[in-house]
């Protein structure tokens, strides 16, 4: 278990009191946690704000560039902002760092996500949907538990692939939940050094691992997500080291899919940064964001393909993200005629 950030609540006047609304309450009782009614701006030193908000709104796809190759992934935005403190989290330049929104109105998320997979259906598509976009998936599960909810919706879905990109280890509520054997965790993984400098408030590498293997063994898929993957001298050696320890457990069979990125950030985010682990060599892409060279990328990617080959093995399904059409054939030796042909070899359809 996780140590708890110092929180309060903070109500909107119009939120509705439903299953989830009541829980949170139950629960902030529970942590003796403050509750109040009214204005989110009015923040305390040291103190988290969670918003409980009627904002509506939550199925959109992945903001994956047009430049790049996209894999058609949807995200479920039931909440936005985060507990953690990474370093690197472009989520600083566009989020409201004073609060904490938690989007309450489960019944609208329940009809859109009702209403997606009734349109994928019709045209036999199969989508991977997931939480970790505008937040942690599972860092506030022990305060405002969707996981539970989204699961029991997606129970009986063959087209829907659940995903929870998380970096927490709070999965107690998940490991005796009835599942679709498509629901995935998966885990953002670095190596100890970036976690020690960047990843304030997070648990340390071996701790996500170990709560992945728990997962394995309640027979959940797990997925890792190798992004940002940030360089530095002995990087290589330091993503081994975390490779070899998802190879000690985790069997092959039971890994969805792993991801590689390497770092990418808009101008605005270098005010923030303080680590020398952030500061390299860049370049301006035409999105007007910074990221490593071309052969700097692809040298960094086939090292970490070749370590996970070896190490893992040959047939797990490794995907890059926000990365050309060429890159993918240097890297994985396959070019992907469109979106919808790398999202079917991610989900090996």
């Amino acid at each position: 278990m996780e140590d708890k950030p110092n929180i309060k609540i903070v109500i909107a006047e119009d939120i509705p009191r439903n299953s989830l609304t009541n829980e949170i309450l139950r629960r902030a009782q529970k942590h003796n946690i403050e509750i109040t009614e009214g204005d989110h701006s009015k923040r305390t030193e040291n103190t988290t704000l969670l918003y409980l908000s009627n904002q509506k709104g939550f199925l959109r796809p992945c903001p994956c560039s047009r430049r790049y190759r996209c894999c058609n992934y949807f995200t479920i935005d039931t909440i936005e902002g985060c507990i953690y403190d990474c370093e690197y989290c472009a989520l600083k330049t566009f989020i409201d760092r004073t609060r904490i929104l938690i989007k309450v109105d489960i019944d609208e998320m329940i009809q859109e996500v009702r209403r997606f997979e009734e349109m994928i259906t019709q045209k036999d598509k199969f989508i991977r949907i997931g939480t970790g976009e505008l937040s942690d998936s599972l860092a506030l599960e022990w305060i405002a538990p969707y996981a539970p909810i989204l699961i029991a919706e997606t129970r009986g879905s063959k087209n829907i692939f659940l995903e929870f990109k998380t970096k927490s280890t709070e999965i107690l509520s998940l490991l005796d939940l009835p599942h679709n054997p498509n629901t995935t965790i998966s885990f953002s993984l670095s190596t100890n050094y970036i976690h020690r400098s960047l990843e304030g408030g997070t648990p340390n590498i071996e701790q996500r691992i170990l709560a992945a293997k728990r997962l394995v063994e309640k027979n959940y898929r797990v997925g890792f997500h190798f992004d940002p993957i940030i360089f530095y001298e002995s990087y290589e050696k330091d993503y081994e080291s975390t490779i070899e320890s998802i190879s000690k457990n985790i069997p092959e069979e039971a890994i969805g899919w792993i991801s590689l990125g390497t770092i990418r950030f808009t101008p605005s985010l270098i005010d923030e940064f303080e680590s020398p682990l952030l500061f390299g060599e860049y370049i301006l892409d035409a999105e007007k964001k910074y990221r490593y060279p071309f052969v700097l990328r692809k040298d960094i990617y086939r090292r970490i393909n070749r370590i996970i080959r070896d190490y893992i093995g040959k047939n797990v399904r490794i995907y890059l993200c926000m990365e050309s059409d060429s890159m993918n054939e240097l890297v994985l030796s396959t070019r992907f005629g469109t979106d919808e042909e790398m999202n079917r070899y991610i989900l090996g359809k």
